[in-house]
């Protein structure tokens, strides 16, 4: 299978392997009953086969597959279902859109550094124009300008900030699949060392349910590192989403500065305008 390039090609490669892990498990597990099953319906020539010396064999291992084996292995597969959905719940989010988001900011800030000319026009006027409606002019031009690059500001830190939730979603989910494919083969090879019924009366249900938990165990701890990942961007990283929300960084209370309606009614008076 060639690598993922997009975030669909990571959640499809996913689950052609869960899926397949499914099904060879159920096939291993169909595979020892129908095995038992035989024995019953030749039921003489497969005990002299597999025990001669124990005629019990047969109905020995089917007792302990119907009342300890079977019984685990479908409680372990639901372990595994439920654990592993559950981190896929806790890796939801589409890291190509979040990258797109992040783009989108960085983009809208060099749109407002393409403004930045607002500053010269300010000073070319202060230079022509005096009187009082030129002075409240300079005043409420200072003013928008240094927000403008508050926003710049706070776009580049939100775009930065996005852009690390989006790649730690797709580290997680390369490393996700990496781990779910190594994880399942030895609950596979337990399962398919139980060939005959004398196997099946030795065979360990607390090895088979531990090998299964390593299956989603990995899953989980994967899961985990995405959540202490963002449990930091809520604490260490806190400060700066406040900041995209508040004053520092950003436009005080996420609102662009008013005019007064004074120096509104002064920069509109012509009477107020003196040239220099």
């Amino acid at each position: 299978m060639s690598d993922p390039t997009t975030f669909a090609d990571l959640l499809e490669q996913f689950n052609e392997k869960y899926v397949q892990f499914q099904e060879d498990y159920w096939e291993a597990v169909n595979k020892i009953a129908n095995m038992l099953n035989d024995g019953l319906s030749s039921f003489g020539k497969f005990l002299s086969d597999i025990n001669p010396f124990d005629g019990n064999v047969l109905s020995k291992a089917i007792d302990k597959w119907n009342a300890e084996i079977f019984p685990a292995l479908v409680k372990g597969m639901e372990d595994i279902v439920e654990k592993v959905q559950q981190a896929i719940n806790d890796l939801a989010g589409n890291p190509g859109k979040l990258q797109i988001y992040a783009e989108n900011y960085v983009t809208a800030q060099a749109m407002i550094f393409k403004q930045r000319n607002d500053a010269e026009i300010a000073s070319d006027i202060d230079a022509a124009w005096g009187g009082d409606a030129a002075r409240k002019y300079a005043t409420v031009a200072t003013v928008q300008v240094s927000n403008l690059e508050k926003l710049g500001e706070a776009l580049e830190e939100g775009g930065k900030l996005t852009s690390a939730a989006a790649l730690k979603i797709l580290e997680l989910w390369r490393k996700l699949i990496y781990e779910f494919a190594s994880s399942y083969t030895d609950i596979l090879e337990i399962l398919a060392s139980a060939t005959d019924a004398s196997k099946v009366i030795s065979f360990e249900v607390p090895t088979a349910l531990e090998a299964a938990a390593k299956v989603w165990q990995k899953v989980v701890d994967i899961g985990d590192i995405l959540l202490e990942f963002f449990t930091n961007q809520a604490t260490v990283d806190t400060i700066n989403w406040l900041a995209l929300q508040g004053t520092s960084g950003g436009l005080a209370g996420n609102e662009w500065p008013s005019i007064s309606e004074g120096a509104s009614d002064t920069i509109n008076d012509p009477g107020a305008w003196a040239v220099k």
